[in-house]
């Protein structure tokens, strides 16, 4: 039972997502980064969502400006069913301020740099500059209903080292 799955390689048949940013570090999809495999696993091109100070050029960001930026979607969460939530991620920053965050926000609520509200499903900081799998179980006392699937990027404006958040093959079953 696949709820939600992007991979982000197919630009002209992305899922509808919605990008809210304070800063000038942004999520971008794109071909600068991908954890892209071809049917017998070896890398191949392909895109991903990343965070770039650069119009999506590359995926590296301004670690000397502060920076909240959000990429959204609708999922759809129902009684009695498990979900759980897996995605490819690499990002290193500064191991503390400089982090990725995952939640599920009710969808009347605004996307802002507070975090009142959310749900958070995890917050990853300061791994290696290499790809690796996020798996995370949804709480199952969530209410059904539409959420907002949110991803955030924070940075403050001391310190930090490049590569910032890059997902790819998102899956929420």
């Amino acid at each position: 039972y696949l709820t939600y799955e992007e991979d982000f390689d197919d630009l002209g048949n992305l899922s509808p997502w919605r990008y809210t940013h304070i800063g000038g570090n942004k999520w971008h999809v794109g071909p600068a980064v991908n954890n892209t495999r071809d049917i017998e696993g070896f890398f191949t091109e392909g895109n991903a969502l990343y965070i770039s100070n650069d119009g999506g050029l590359t995926n590296s960001y301004n670690n000397a400006e502060t920076s909240t930026s959000h990429f959204s979607t609708l999922i759809t969460i129902t009684d009695s069913v498990y979900y759980g939530i897996s995605f490819d991620y690499k990002l290193i920053g500064d191991g503390y301020s400089d982090n990725l965050s995952v939640y599920l926000v009710p969808l009347y609520q605004e996307l802002t740099t507070s975090t009142n509200g959310f749900i958070s499903l995890g917050t990853l900081t300061n791994t290696q500059n290499t790809w690796r799998r996020f798996e995370k179980a949804i709480p199952q006392s969530l209410s059904a209903g539409v959420y907002q699937l949110v991803f955030t990027w924070n940075n403050n404006n001391y310190n930090g080292e490049n590569p910032p958040a890059a997902i790819d093959n998102l899956r929420v079953q």
